[in-house]
C-alpha cells in the first residue's frame, strides 16, 4: 500500500468522473493536511480518513 512519506502520481482525463475523482483527492488532501496541523497541538482530536 502507499505510505504517508511517498508521492503519487495521479492522472485525470477531464470528463466528468474524472473531475469527481480529483475533488475527492482534493478533499483527501484536505483532510490530511488538517490532521497533520491538529497532530502539532496534543489539545486538538484527530481522526483518520477513511
Amino acid at each position: 500500500m502507499i505510505s504517508p512519506t511517498d508521492k503519487v502520481l495521479v492522472a485525470f482525463s477531464g470528463g466528468p468522473s474524472s473531475r469527481v475523482a480529483l475533488q475527492f483527492v482534493h478533499d483527501l488532501h484536505e483532510r490530511a493536511h488538517k490532521n497533520f496541523e491538529a497532530s502539532r497541538d496534543r489539545s486538538l482530536p484527530v481522526f483518520g480518513v477513511g
